[in-house]
């Protein structure tokens, strides 16, 4: 299966897709088949958006035969360009429940990442299509509002709702944090770091021969100790000095260390890897169900997710990651979000994967009132 920018050669094929699709669900989509341009119309639209950072249109090929489409349009006036809106999704249905409406929906988000200046990608899907809501929270968007009785087929209408998916980088103080933090992160007193790195020696994954994802692998420190089990591991962390001193620290053939916000699609093929462990990064995530989306995307099947993560219930009292700056002296409270336990296992759930294993860890010799200090959660995903 392809999926690439359709060009000025392939109008008449998505003019016929775009009709069918309009015919098969005209509760899905705002135009009427009597309402398509015709070929040279779709053709001319085309070419003028070849390279351009406005418009594209994505096609999904079976060989010679187009089988899926999804659209983005940037927002011409200047004080919108900062939104773009995907719209005629649509994949026939002998290639649905394939993956392949995923694909299509995390290319355009690739895509559209790439265009200067774009914070948001906004779409409209009918309430009445849960399948397809289902599709686009799992991609990351989110309900932002519902618009009454805003298509009208015949004499019925239908409510649309407007899902959002925010593309801006995490918080650059986040980054900048943990750029400061890793000159004294391997010393520093640190019992959230040491209980996760102790959780992880104790989880009974399977590491030898094996081929890992290290989401938030800091100064390498976890990276050292799988390399050393054995595993051939991919380390990710968006901190540029992290990943520095985590090379400096492990040279070996079997580790390959790269600096990405895990919020982006990932560097790695489908079904590439055999296990994804994320330790301590969630929290400066505001929305997790991209990464359990990519997590979903990138472990074979019957393959494991493991996550450690401070608890909800620290969250909950304020506890952040935080830090003495070397330099300065001063206090330093990272930015993070609170999640709860049931975000973490629905987005997994989503993702394809069932929840094995869960944990609630306390300091050593705390008392039972005492909240526990990490959560972790222990995920396989499907066979089939």
């Amino acid at each position: 299966m392809l999926i690439r920018v359709l060009t000025a050669a392939d109008a008449s094929d998505f003019r016929a897709l775009r009709i069918r699709a309009l015919r098969e669900h005209p509760e899905a989509f705002g135009r009427t088949p009597e309402e398509v341009q015709p070929v040279a119309a779709i053709a001319e639209h085309f070419r003028i958006d070849a390279g351009s950072d406005a418009d594209f249109t994505l096609g999904a090929l079976d060989g010679e035969t187009l089988v899926g489409m999804a659209g983005c349009h940037r927002e011409p006036a200047l004080k919108q360009r900062h939104v773009a809106h995907v719209w005629g999704v649509y994949v026939v249905p002998e290639w649905r429940r394939t993956g392949l409406g995923r694909r299509l929906i995390r290319e355009v988000i690739a895509r559209a990442r790439t265009w200067p200046g774009l914070e948001f990608l906004w779409l409209d899907v009918t309430t009445v299509n849960q399948g397809a809501r289902a599709l686009y929270e799992s991609c990351g968007f989110r309900s932002v509002a519902v618009k009454p009785r805003s298509l009208k087929v015949g004499d019925r209408y239908y409510n649309e709702e407007l899902m959002a998916l925010d593309l801006r980088p995490p918080p650059s103080d986040v980054a900048a944090a943990y750029d400061q933090w890793a000159e004294i992160y391997d010393h520093d007193a640190n019992r959230t770091r040491d209980q996760a790195g102790l959780l992880l020696r104790q989880a009974r994954l399977e590491l030898g021969g094996r081929r890992i994802l290290e989401i938030g692998c800091g100064t390498g420190r976890n990276t050292e100790w799988l390399v050393a089990r054995g595993a051939r591991v991919v380390a990710l962390d968006f901190s540029a000095e992290m990943i520095r001193r985590a090379q400096g620290r492990l040279a070996s053939s079997a580790a390959r260390f790269v600096r990405h916000d895990v919020r982006s699609p990932w560097p790695l093929r489908d079904r590439s890897v055999d296990c994804v462990i994320v330790a301590l990064v969630l929290e400066h995530v505001e929305d997790v169900s991209a990464v359990f989306a990519e997590c979903g995307r990138v472990v074979r099947a019957g393959g494991e997710m493991w996550l450690c993560e401070l608890h909800p219930i620290r969250q909950l009292q304020g506890s952040v990651a935080e830090f003495t700056h070397p330099r300065t002296g001063e206090p330093v409270r990272v930015a993070a979000f609170p999640h709860d336990t049931a975000e973490y296992v629905g987005a997994g759930m989503r993702a394809g994967f069932s929840l094995i294993e869960m944990g609630e860890w306390r300091d050593p010799g705390a008392p039972r009132a005492a909240a526990p200090r990490l959560l972790s959660l222990k995920f396989r995903l499907a066979t089939s």
